[in-house]
């Protein structure tokens, strides 16, 4: 079944005494007067026209809810008690920088619920969540948005829950959180993590988190997709293993670092927030389907075997969670780190001279990880650092792009082994669009990893831009894309989102190898 699971006395007021003429014609026109007030305030406003761009404050649900993010990681969402004005789903829209989920329908023009690479109406679909409306009908996308849960319907096709049941929209489950498109007031309401504007939007991941409406496995950052019997939708569903703890996977919906498997949540250009995808091997905790797929697993280097892949049984084809190590922390896993930014974790890493700590850094996307530590030399106390001679050469097994020379991706090689990427002529070393890649951080500025749920690599392709920062005007389409968490940069003017780091942390100086990076703690 590739993954995919089928689940078969009223209150009695007092009496009160009855008031006189002169008292009921004063009780009037007080409630008069008020109404009068009250309807100048929203006229004021703008209230009423649900076509009209809207201004609104942000919901406080740790930076998952309505409204443009003002703090230094930039994106919508995180509540500082500030408004601004965007346009919410359904609303009339010339480019996704408008829109409060930085999705504009390419061709119908109202602002989507759906993902940033959403198709737009009219176009050939084979299931909602792939058009800008989530509405797929008849094979093609609708100009409408879809139908939130409780109103009413003639088919499934035009529900938010593609479930039409008896004449009303209704939900996939009787209980949790509000899949995509539906109604909200806070962004935990919605799976996704992402309220704008009063209805559920995409998390921005390429992956649907734990909760959200999904047609097959690979919908689900999980890989798993729970349909019930006689339904086409269903919702996506946790992996059932042991020995791997209960981290958020890569690609989760998030509001701080702290239970994410790589400890590190990122905003992205939907407003949303998801668990960041580390480079390189899978850490602890993260999706796999095979040993290899892990960072300790039987691939050489500090560590090796100390990591297995361990499989939910009921899955087909199988699919897992990589277990805790049964030692110390191979090379390439999460690690606790010290001082500013350290997170939640151990930190004994393989083959690093006491103190074990040392060898724990940040790499380019900001995860605190082991760094491997070069067989037969005392030099390179903190383990790799990316320059010689602590680095590992083009072409030689790796487990992250911050152990190689020069910080180039560490990506598969045509027998899915991971290798240092050669470096380019001139200019950053990326992976260009239709290569490998195993995070954003591996591809090329303006390029993302579309990884499918449950892969453990996917292929770099178009992102589209992220919406501009309160108070700025929407790009007109001359600047150069900005890069994303890990891809490269010489500036903070550069980033998407947060700032420019040096390998390590700190503030990028003339000739590091510097990657965008941002931290919600």
């Amino acid at each position: 079944m590739s993954r995919l699971r089928w689940l078969g006395a009223p209150t009695i007021m007092p009496n009160r005494p009855t008031p006189d003429a002169a008292t009921r014609e004063s009780r009037f026109r007080v409630a008069l007067l008020y109404c009068i007030a009250l309807k100048l305030v929203l006229l004021t406003a703008g209230c009423g026209n649900s076509s009209s761009a809207l201004s609104k404050s942000t919901d406080g649900g740790g930076g998952t809810g309505g409204g443009r993010q003002t703090g230094s990681a930039g994106g919508h969402g995180q509540s500082d008690g500030a408004t601004t004005s965007c346009g919410g789903p359904g609303d009339v829209c010339a480019t996704g920088a408008s829109c409060c989920a930085g999705v504009c329908d390419p061709t119908s023009k109202i602002c989507g619920v759906a993902g940033p690479a959403c198709l737009g109406s009219g176009a050939t679909c084979s299931q909602p969540t792939e058009c800008c409306t989530n509405v797929c009908a008849s094979g093609k996308c609708g100009a409408t948005l879809c139908v939130p849960n409780g109103q009413k319907c003639s088919s499934g096709s035009e529900c938010c829950s593609s479930n039409c049941s008896a004449g009303s929209c209704a939900a996939l489950t009787t209980t949790g959180c509000g899949t995509l498109g539906n109604t909200c007031g806070a962004g935990s309401n919605c799976c996704s993590g992402n309220c704008q504007a009063g209805r559920c939007a995409s998390s921005g991941a390429t992956c649907s988190s734990l909760g959200d409406i999904c047609f097959k496995p690979t919908d689900c950052c999980s890989g798993l997709c729970t349909v019930s019997a006689g339904m086409t939708a269903g919702t996506c569903t946790a992996i059932a293993t042991t020995g791997a703890g209960q981290c958020m996977i890569d690609g989760q919906s998030c509001s701080g670092g702290t239970n994410c498997c790589s400890r590190l949540c990122v905003p992205t250009s939907t407003g949303g927030h998801i668990c960041q995808v580390a480079q390189g091997c899978r850490v602890v905790g993260d999706i796999c389907s095979k040993d290899t797929d892990c960072c300790g697993g039987p691939v050489g280097g500090p560590g090796s075997g100390n990591v297995m892949c361990v499989l939910d049984t009921g899955t087909t084809p199988p699919i897992g969670r990589c277990r805790n190590p049964l030692s110390c922390n191979p090379a390439g896993d999460v690690c606790g780190g010290t001082g500013t930014g350290q997170v939640n974790a151990r930190q004994d890493c393989c083959a690093c001279a006491p103190p074990k700590f040392d060898c724990c850094k940040p790499d380019s996307n900001g995860v605190h990880r082991c760094f491997g530590t070069p067989a037969g030399t005392t030099t390179c106390k903190t383990g790799y650092t990316g320059v010689a001679p602590c680095c590992i050469a083009a072409g030689q097994q790796c487990s992250f792009a911050s152990e190689c020379c020069g910080g180039t991706p560490c990506v598969p090689d045509s027998k899915g082994t991971l290798r240092c990427l050669p470096p380019a002529g001139t200019g950053p070393t990326c992976v260009a669009s239709g290569g490998v890649c195993t995070s954003p951080s591996d591809c090329c500025a303006g390029l993302t990893c579309n990884i499918s749920g449950g892969a453990a690599q996917g292929v770099c392709g178009a992102a589209p831009p992220p919406p501009p920062a309160p108070g700025q005007p929407p790009p007109d389409g001359s600047a150069p894309a900005c890069s994303t968490s890990g891809q490269s940069c010489a500036s903070d003017s550069q980033c998407c989102y947060g700032a420019c780091h040096p390998p390590g942390g700190g503030t990028c100086a003339a000739g590091q190898n510097c990657t965008c990076y941002a931290v919600i703690p």
